[in-house]
């Protein structure tokens, strides 16, 4: 999505992209300039309705996707009982806890994982949602979806579930550091995973739940394998998205000057 915005900006603003474009002339018109079309051509309907048909279906997705997450939070909001300071208890002898919300999350706690937790464990409990709340992920969760829907699905469930284990993980380690203990963070996970069994995850709510807890205690107690800090690919990264960002304009300036009819 920032690649092909930024190809779409430098395309059509020859005085920023005229130092990544080589040099090539139409007629007399040999400085930086938009691509030159003729959009009386017969192929130029078309495209413009190709562009609408995708756009569309982008809308349609995003629509959806939001529709979704909108709906689960707001469910659960409805039948929450007692707002306390810092939580939601939500009517239910079901045991989870949620933050649900995209721009301001809130945090729910059942009846049913109170009435099995400690008061020590629920701090951890609570710490690691108001994590989440912090973050923003659930506004992440709903981007990945759309952004990677294209994807093999394979590869799309595979990305998807290691950025949902990767948020649990910095919840995790965030309520460590608030609570100055990573081996309570580990102990609340092991009894929350004995509490609550198995129950499904929604990409719209982040839950505090037993998926992948062996992993979760490896990356706190540090028995995880070696990961590499996040720090040290920001430039990788950056260097990627310049080097596509460049190819792509000019990619996509000469295949706009070259579509047929146009």
């Amino acid at each position: 999505i920032v690649v092909s915005g930024l190809v779409t900006l430098l395309v059509y603003a020859p005085q920023i992209s005229g130092p990544i474009l080589d040099n090539h002339c139409h007629s007399e018109l040999c400085t930086p300039h938009v691509p030159a079309m003729n959009t009386s051509g017969w192929f130029a309907l078309p495209v413009a309705l190709v562009i609408l048909l995708v756009t569309s279906v982008a809308l349609v997705i995003l629509g959806q996707a939001l529709v979704r997450a909108i709906g689960l939070g707001r469910t659960l909001l409805a039948i929450a009982g007692e707002r306390r300071r810092s939580f939601d208890v939500l009517e239910t002898h079901t045991p989870g806890a949620w933050c649900v919300g995209l721009l301001r999350p809130r945090v729910l706690v059942s009846k049913g994982l109170m009435s099995l937790l400690s008061s020590n464990q629920l701090a951890v409990v609570l710490a690691h949602e108001r994590a989440h709340a912090l973050r923003r992920d659930n506004l992440r969760h709903l981007a990945a979806g759309i952004g990677t829907w294209l994807m093999p699905r394979g590869t799309r469930r595979k990305l998807l579930a290691d950025l949902r284990l990767a948020a649990e993980q910095a919840c995790d380690r965030l309520a460590a550091r608030e609570l100055g203990s990573p081996r309570q963070v580990a102990e609340t996970l092991l009894a929350v995973r004995e509490a609550c069994g198995s129950f499904t995850r929604r990409a719209s709510a982040s839950a505090f739940c037993p998926d992948a807890t062996d992993a979760r205690i490896a990356a706190l107690t540090g028995d995880s394998a070696r990961t590499v800090a996040a720090g040290t690919l920001v430039l990788p990264i950056a260097l990627v998205y310049i080097l596509l960002t460049a190819a792509g304009t000019t990619a996509v300036h000469h295949g706009l000057e070259i579509l047929p009819g146009i």
